[in-house]
């Protein structure tokens, strides 16, 4: 009977190990997922002013040109009709209701925020960058930056990902 155990437990770890090794196999970002790296080292802080886009193809840019001097945008935000602090509160108030979203840095008197949003299901995470512009009178602005640390991505991915998160923190443009 103990034979029989240990020969059942042995397959049982078996089973997992070769599960395992075809996800990392089949996967290709899932080795680094699964350990916890984000396949990009150390990921540095946001700075707008002096971004570089590596243009992989991973990422995609929202940003006034004379804001993100050293990286040309995708394209350039719209100018809103609320003020900056308003803007603020919607993002935190989206960034609350969202169960796959954490928070990595928040920079309130500067009005830069990062969040590592994860996918449903299999939770790869992607770096959400904001910064909001003010513009006085009532207006605003913003830069906002998606990063995939996963080359295995979908095309568009970080472009429809920019957009869901204009549509909710970006009201109202004039």
């Amino acid at each position: 009977m103990k034979a029989f155990d240990f020969l059942r437990y042995g397959a049982i770890i078996l089973s997992v190990a070769v599960m395992i090794a075809g996800i990392v196999l089949l996967y290709p970002g899932a080795a680094n997922f699964i350990t916890g790296s984000t396949g990009r080292g150390t990921l540095e802080e946001i700075d707008f002013e002096t971004l570089v886009l590596a243009g992989e193809g991973e990422e995609y840019l929202v940003c006034p040109v004379t804001f993100c001097r050293q990286a040309e945008p995708h394209e350039g935000p719209g100018i809103y009709a609320v003020p900056a602090s308003r803007m603020r509160d919607i993002l935190l108030n989206y960034v609350d209701s969202q169960p796959d979203v954490e928070i990595r840095k928040l920079d309130i008197i500067n009005r830069q925020f990062e969040f590592i949003e994860r996918s449903p299901n299999l939770r790869i995470p992607d770096l959400i960058a904001v910064q909001i512009i003010d513009l006085g009178e009532n207006r605003s602005t913003l830069a906002i930056y998606a990063r995939s640390f996963d080359g295995a991505v979908a095309p568009g991915h970080n472009e429809s990902k920019i957009r869901r998160w204009l549509q909710v923190i970006a009201p109202g443009q004039s």
